[in-house]
């Protein structure tokens, strides 16, 4: 199953390299829609990063691994004590990493919870897109589950985590990114302009007094002058008149 792992551990670092641009496009959307929170829409773009990381460090570290293990048995001469000694050692250095590398998993769902989240709240993305997303989010659940029960099984769960690996990087994240993708270019540039100009103008509305223009604000302005200098000189011509 080395192979297979390695080859998941791969094609897994290329779908989150390929999902940067996509995933930074859906935040700059949640955010001028500004249907969502803006916790959320910030804690998409990490999630995502810290899961690519961390399959980049997985697919480096298996690879040496796994490289070296080929090595060793096929060009060195193993007794089966040896041979015994091997896997267990095999298996020693694999488990080092297992829990941080679950975290992959654990990184990936909560950033395609975070993405279901936002699209139920703002509209932005057809129902179905949510749907895939909270999917997604479901096998990386079963990816973590796999990941961390390795102790109990380790046959009958690193064939699981396969299997997810499978399902979510193979089938799952292209259909997801290639669908997100149209529907992101679907949304035209002239909405996202409509919408800041709209900000500019409540901006410029706040800055302003309510209900009143700045023409209006310097005609009353100059209006209580004018009351203010005949009210003084009427006090002033009552003043000298009591005199």
């Amino acid at each position: 199953n080395a192979p297979i792992e390695l080859a998941k551990d791969f094609t897994a670092a290329i779908a989150f390299f390929l999902l940067a641009a996509c995933v930074r496009a859906l935040a700059e959307a949640f955010h001028v829609h500004r249907g969502g929170h803006m916790a959320a829409v910030i804690m998409l773009a990490p999630c995502f990063a810290f899961a690519a990381t961390i399959a980049v460090i997985e697919l480096t570290f298996r690879a040496g691994t796994t490289s070296t293990a080929a090595w060793i048995a096929t060009r060195w001469e193993l007794s089966d004590a040896d041979l015994r000694s091997f896997e267990l050692s095999y298996f020693m250095t694999r488990s080092h990493g297992v829990w941080f590398f679950a975290l992959e998993w654990w990184f990936l769902g909560a950033g395609m919870l975070t993405a279901a989240y936002l699209n139920a709240r703002t509209g932005l993305l057809p129902r179905g897109w949510t749907a895939a997303s909270a999917l997604i989010a479901a096998t990386s659940v079963i990816g973590f589950a796999a990941e961390v029960g390795r102790f109990i099984n380790w046959r009958v769960f690193a064939r699981v985590n396969s299997a997810a690996a499978v399902l979510a990087t193979l089938v799952l994240l292209p259909l997801w990114l290639v669908w997100a993708g149209r529907l992101l270019q679907r949304l035209t540039g002239a909405e996202f302009e409509s919408v800041a100009k709209d900000e500019g103008i409540h901006h410029n509305r706040d800055s302003e007094a309510p209900g009143v223009q700045p023409e209006d604000q310097l005609a009353s302005e100059s209006v209580r002058r004018d009351e203010t200098r005949s009210h003084a000189v009427q006090e002033l011509g009552s003043m000298s008149h009591g005199v």
